[in-house]
């Protein structure tokens, strides 16, 4: 009886040990899952916070890029815009110099008389063929500049008695010029070359007032003021608007671009004439 009972004592740690052995196990293979999930975690939130970094990176190079690609283009638009400028300005001093050249000799100048007027001086000067039947009436006039540092006049002449420009061709404002001047020509008619002689005027005056004369086809009126804009167009009758601080509509008649433009270019005279008193 004793031996039995001894028996089934061992027997019975040999189970308590075999059931032992087996919650161990349990309990490793739940850590190892536990572990697998942590992992498992792991990995997914890197390969997430790794997606989330190259996407943004992504982004930024796209708005990089894109900049770039903005940048460039306004290079080239202002590149494309001096160099228009530098031909606009070409053209104005070529053509007044062939225009003069011309001028002088196929006329020859007779002065017939001079007359002050809102403080400028003019003098009447005929341009007369050889025959002295056809004559060109011209208003001279000198424009006081700044050559090389030094004081001079230019000879300016008008086709208009300025007189009779101030009673007859309304100017609608007051006359405010500044430092930048944009041109826009929006007047297709031809008049026998008057509108060339218009605006190689127009130009040439202006840029001898010190302004810098801008090709203004693609601009419009600065209402901050800081700019001057000037468009020339056709219209029922022949005025000078003020719809800015400095914007101003020469409105032409027909052909009366001469009478327009010489409009406007007579409170340039007077501007500048006060300027350097």
């Amino acid at each position: 009886m004793a031996k039995k009972k001894e028996k089934l004592s061992e027997k019975e740690k040999t189970e308590d040990k075999t059931k032992g052995l087996s919650e161990k196990e349990e309990d490793v293979e739940d850590k190892g899952e536990d572990l697998e999930q942590k992992e498992g975690g792991l990995i997914k939130g890197t390969f997430s916070k790794n997606l989330k970094f190259k996407g943004k990176n992504k982004i930024k190079t796209e708005k990089q890029n894109k900049k770039k690609v903005i940048e460039e283009k306004s290079k080239k638009e202002d590149e494309v815009s001096k160099n228009q400028n530098r031909i606009l300005t070409a053209f104005f001093v070529l053509a007044g110099i062939a225009f003069l050249v011309i001028f002088l000799l196929t006329y020859r100048p007779v002065e017939e008389g001079n007359f002050e007027y809102r403080g400028i001086n003019f003098s009447i000067v005929d341009f007369c063929g050889d025959n002295n039947i056809s004559c060109l009436r011209t208003y001279q006039t000198a424009v006081p500049f700044v050559y090389k540092n030094q004081k001079a006049n230019y000879n300016f002449y008008l086709r208009n008695d300025p007189r009779k420009l101030d009673e007859k061709i309304p100017f609608e404002g007051d006359f405010v010029l500044k430092k930048d001047f944009f041109v826009k020509i929006d007047f297709n008619q031809y008049c026998e070359g008057d509108e060339t002689i218009a605006i190689v005027n127009f130009g040439n005056l202006h840029q001898i007032a010190g302004v810098n004369i801008i090709n203004g086809e693609n601009a419009s009126c600065d209402y901050s003021g800081e700019n001057t804009f000037v468009v020339i167009q056709e219209g029922d009758k022949t005025k000078i608007e003020q719809f800015g601080p400095s914007c101003y509509r020469i409105i032409v008649k027909e052909c009366e671009i001469l009478k327009g433009s010489e409009r406007f270019m007579l409170e340039t005279l007077v501007w500048v004439n006060e300027k350097s008193n």
